[in-house]
Formats: structure tokens, sequence, C-alpha cells
């Protein structure tokens, strides 16, 4: 009987123990769930802030008679700002077939030491009933500010 009754007490105390233990690991649990959450909104956050500050913009130009350029002359387009950023485009004839089209991009603020925009370039050329349309992405840097 008086083994039994210690037992008991033994029980008792480890029960209370693990109640204990137990009550601890679900407040962690549920503190590391909302810290899970904060984190995963703060990601979410930055993502629509990202989408947010995305600047869009159409340079529109139309080079008239380019089968009159002379060979090897630039010709450039109106300089246009977008984003604090000076946009203009340059068609050149290297020969009598093909042509040579860049895009620049300077900022007119001083730039330290990262600069990059993302752009996305569509072009169409026309010419002898038909039409021809290309479209490429590019990430202009500090290093390049031109793209051909």
């Amino acid at each position: 009987m008086m083994v039994t009754a210690g037992t008991d007490e033994i029980n008792k105390t480890h029960k209370r123990k693990f109640d204990e233990i137990t009550e601890k690991l679900e407040v962690m649990e549920e503190s590391v769930a909302k810290i899970l959450k904060i984190n995963e909104d703060e990601k979410n956050n930055q993502y629509r802030q990202g989408l947010e500050s995305e600047k869009r913009f159409v340079l529109k130009h139309v080079f008239k008679n380019v089968d009159g350029f002379e060979i090897d002359q630039p010709y450039f387009t109106e300089i246009e700002v977008h984003s604090n950023i000076k946009w203009y485009a340059r068609l050149k004839r290297n020969d009598e077939r093909r042509l040579q089209f860049h895009i620049y991009c300077n900022p007119i603020a001083p730039v330290e030491d990262e600069f990059a925009v993302e752009v996305k370039l569509k072009y169409s050329m026309m010419g002898n009933d038909n039409i021809i349309t290309k479209t490429l992405k590019h990430c202009f840097d500090e290093r390049e500010r031109d793209l051909e």
C-alpha cells in the first residue's frame, strides 16, 4: 500500500510536469507560427511594393524614308525623360541591306555604383508590305547604357 501511494504521487508529479511542458510547447508553437506569418506578410508586402514601383512608358518614333538614309550616318530620336532617366533611340544604315538600332538610357541624377533598369523592348519595322516585330528583354546597368 505504501509503495502504491508513493508511485501514485510520482505519477501525479510527472503528469503535472508533462502538462507544464506541453503548455510551454504549445505557446512556443503559436509564437513560431506568428513569426512565420509575419515573415510571409513582409515578403508579400515587399513583392507588392516592387510591383507598385514598376514604371511603364512607351517610346514611340517613326523613322521615315529609311531607304534614303546615308550609309554610316546615325539618326537620333528626340530625348524623352521617364523616371528621371533620359531615353532616346538611334538608327543607322550599315549598308544597302542592314540597319543598326540602339536604345539609350542615361540617368539624369548622379548614380552611385549600382544602377540597373530592366526593359522589355518591342519594335516593328515595316516596308514592302511586310511588318517585322521583335520583342526582347534587357537590363541596362552602370556599365552599359545602350542597347543594340
